[in-house]
């Protein structure tokens, strides 16, 4: 068994592992377990995401404009994607202003490092 960093090379067999449990390929930092013929039998992967978390305001103004400001700052620095986490009850809000639901019924849990 063998422990690397990912390598341009190790595209296709990441592909197919991901494909396999029905995930989109991961981007970031990727390490690779390999077996001793060379096969990819198992990946991690680290990135960093932005998310909007949490947005309050029993006021539907104010919350249009929290959003449209915090929208222009992500905009005005390039950020390409924006994710949020929500409550249900918040979902049909959040799809007003174009998000979609991209995974469901898993847990986001968080290990503090210090």
């Amino acid at each position: 068994m063998k422990y690397r960093k990912y390598k341009q090379e190790d595209e296709f067999q990441v592909t197919l592992l991901c494909r396999e449990y029905e995930i989109e390929v991961p981007t970031g930092f990727i390490l690779v377990a390999e077996d001793d013929d060379g096969k990819i039998i198992g990946i991690i992967s680290m990135k960093a995401e932005i998310f909007i978390e949490p947005l309050i305001s029993k006021n539907p103004m104010v919350t249009n404009k929290l959003f449209s400001m915090m929208e222009g700052i992500l905009l005005r620095e390039n950020i390409p994607e924006v994710k949020c986490i929500c409550d249900k009850d918040k979902e049909d809000l959040f799809n007003r202003v174009g998000f979609e639901v991209v995974e469901n019924n898993k847990l986001i849990m968080k290990k503090n490092m210090e």
